[in-house]
């Protein structure tokens, strides 16, 4: 079996959250931590021939043996290296045979088949295999694991990842669209289908805009669910919201950039009848602050100086990072 392996870039979701899957224009951009997918023969893993991106898999695994029938062993590791999932799987069917978590397995078991849909000859050999997933960050980050892991898997399985998506889950597919392109893209859906459009954002202003993590993980397919219940989105809000992307996407000013997430936070709030991430826990912070994908936790951005991520830290918000820590791009 020839050894298969993709590396896809986390996203962070600047404008555009929600409205999204209504047909506003978003802007996403890519983050330099992703995920790592790799899928080769039991023996090449277990001799350690296995791509230069991981470290040395663990061999003591119970799953980590010959099998009767052909065999598909699964391996998902997180940013430390320890394997929270493992299953097995019936290479014939890509049915779970033995697994940890039943649910888990049960997921997986449902994207590998959806790859063999898009292509009938994926994993169609009758070798024993492992496919390993490992983050590079944390997972209640919330960067996309699931769309790093559905654009790896379509490219070792040779398919379109947007395809894959929208065969497997009720997102918009922004966030696959980010990891297939590794850079920033203006993502539409358009009577249902994808209009995605690579760009080049550079701000000048990048200096003073800063991701705090909340210490909490969002849901996505409930808050999608949950919005989704609405009952009505006005083709005015998702014409404002498509607008301000487009204007933050050309921003060279902070002041402008400022008032534009403004603006944003305010009618989607209102769209979604809650209140604002800075009404609700930063009332007093003397600049811009914007949820980014679903409101209540992951990533929040900020602007300000390094001094002012001071008023973070002393909420206990400890985990900041600069713009060019978090978002993969050339600076210059």
């Amino acid at each position: 079996m020839k050894e298969k392996k993709a590396h896809c870039k986390g996203k962070l979701l600047l404008t555009g959250e929600y409205l999204v899957l209504d047909g506003a224009t978003a802007l996403a951009v890519p983050t330099k931590k992703g995920q790592s997918v790799s899928l080769s023969s039991l023996k090449d893993y277990k001799e350690n021939d296995v791509p230069e991106l991981f470290e040395k898999p663990s061999v003591d695994s119970p799953y980590l043996k010959e099998y009767s029938e052909p065999t598909l062993i699964w391996q998902s590791f997180d940013y430390k290296n320890n394997c929270w999932f493992e299953a097995t799987y019936n290479l014939n069917y890509l049915s779970p045979k033995e697994y940890k978590d039943f649910k888990i397995a049960l997921q997986v078991s449902r994207l590998l088949q959806s790859c063999r849909a898009l292509n009938p000859a994926f994993l169609k050999e009758k070798t024993d295999c492992v496919i390993k997933t490992q983050l590079d960050f944390p997972n209640n980050w919330g960067l996309g694991s699931s769309s790093t892991l559905t654009a790896g898997i379509a490219e070792i399985a040779n398919i379109n990842a947007l395809e894959l998506h929208f065969g497997c889950f009720n997102g918009s597919g922004y966030d696959v669209a980010v990891s297939m392109e590794q850079k920033p893209v203006l993502y539409t859906l358009f009577e249902g289908k994808p209009i995605v459009e690579p760009v080049t954002f550079n701000p000048t202003y990048r200096k003073y805009l800063w991701f705090i993590h909340l210490g909490e993980k969002q849901n996505s397919t409930l808050e999608i669910n949950k919005y989704r219940k609405r009952k009505h989105i006005s083709a005015s809000d998702i014409y404002h919201i498509s607008d301000i992307s487009n204007h933050v996407l050309k921003c060279q000013d902070l002041h402008e950039f400022e008032e534009l997430i403004k603006e944003h936070e305010s009618i989607i709030a209102k769209v979604l009848d809650r209140p604002n991430i800075k009404t609700l826990m930063f009332f007093d912070y003397p600049h811009a602050i914007k949820s980014l994908g679903a409101w209540g936790g992951d990533f929040i951005l900020a602007t300000g100086t390094e001094d002012d991520m001071d008023y973070f830290r002393s909420k206990g918000f400890d985990t900041i990072l600069s713009y060019e820590e978090m978002v993969w791009g050339r600076f210059s």
